[in-house]
């Protein structure tokens, strides 16, 4: 990385205190000041800040509580202040699609780094941005899984044993997303066989929903995390254990999961439609959804608590075995 990116004054905005810690230890790691780096929990605090102190850089997520980080990029090019407006702005988001380009570049973003990324993809991106390449988009690792899906397929299909109706090329897509979102936590997971929900157990759970009220369709994404898996990836990214951003760390797994499966998803409308409607009429041929992402809850289970519910709607579960225990992936596709 060049020494004048290194000197760099960023800030840092996103929902995720989890995302933003994230954040900040890698470009420390690529180089970058400790007291260079500011964060910011929502959009109105980011708006603060740049009123407050000058950046070279702001990083922003796209929906972010109070003001969105499109509304952020407005703000900070719509402000007569120079040092303020001409600033380089980068939008982190798990959506990589074209239609998210479209939005940010149009607002006047600088370029788009998607969700699940690791450090190199970071620093390649700011050597993008501080050799004035504007108006691009790293899509990470989920790149790696458009350019060679079929090796990709092939690893996940032996592993998933898909029944009851489910296409395996849906089940394909959420467990794909799932080793990545993992990878960039770097855990190591191995998808197994699907199971029932009768067989799901853990002590940390979390979800998040993907809902497009146009078409009738909402899926329910959950991770059921056994806690010692749950504590040994907060300790190995940040150190010492806080239980409270332990549940953090999982809730942004899972909003990492489903927007990076939103474009994946959008060619797959009338599937879906039919897996949750079948005796509907079929949708119009070319139909695509438009899956609105919501945010994630999770939360830290009672004894004898329950995490996955009986469901009512489509659906399956599929166990990841990781070093410290097993992931359950559980997916519910049922009507709005």
């Amino acid at each position: 990385m060049e020494n004048s990116i290194q000197n760099w004054k960023v800030l840092v905005a996103d929902n995720s205190a989890l995302m933003c810690r994230l954040i900040k230890k890698y470009l420390v790691e690529m180089g970058l000041k400790v007291e260079n780096i500011t964060l910011a929990g929502d959009g109105n605090q980011a708006a603060m800040m740049t009123d407050l102190m000058s950046f070279d850089l702001v990083t922003a997520g796209r929906h972010m509580k109070c003001r969105d980080g499109l509304q952020l990029l407005s703000d900070i090019r719509g402000n007569p202040d120079e040092s303020i407006n001409k600033v380089k702005f980068l939008v982190i988001s798990s959506d990589g699609s074209a239609q998210m380009m479209a939005d940010i570049l149009s607002a006047g973003a600088n370029g788009l780094l998607t969700k699940p990324f690791f450090p190199q993809d970071l620093s390649e991106t700011l050597n993008r941005l501080g050799n004035g390449n504007n108006g691009f988009v790293c899509l990470a690792d989920s790149e790696r899984y458009k350019k060679d899906p079929q090796e990709k397929k092939d690893v996940v299909s032996k592993e998933v044993d898909v029944e009851g109706g489910v296409p395996e090329k849906l089940v394909d897509v959420f467990v794909q997303c799932t080793l990545e979102g993992l990878g960039q936590y770097m855990v190591q997971a191995q998808p197994e066989s699907k199971c029932d929900q009768k067989e799901v157990i853990g002590e940390l759970v979390s979800s998040i929903s993907l809902t497009d009220p146009k078409i009738g369709i909402k899926i329910e994404l959950m991770l059921m995390f056994p806690k010692k898996a749950a504590c040994t990836i907060y300790e190995t990214l940040f150190g010492e254990v806080d239980m409270e951003m332990v549940c953090g760390i999982v809730g942004e797994l899972n909003n990492i999961i489903g927007g990076a499966v939103k474009p994946h998803l959008t060619s797959m409308a009338g599937l879906c439609h039919h897996l949750i409607h079948p005796n509907d009429d079929p949708l119009a041929e070319g139909t695509e959804m438009e899956l609105q992402l919501g945010f994630p809850e999770s939360k830290w289970l009672e004894t004898g608590e329950e995490g996955v519910q009986e469901s009512c709607g489509t659906g399956f579960v599929v166990p990841f075995q990781l070093d410290d225990g097993q992931l359950f992936l559980s997916i519910t596709l049922q009507p709005v």
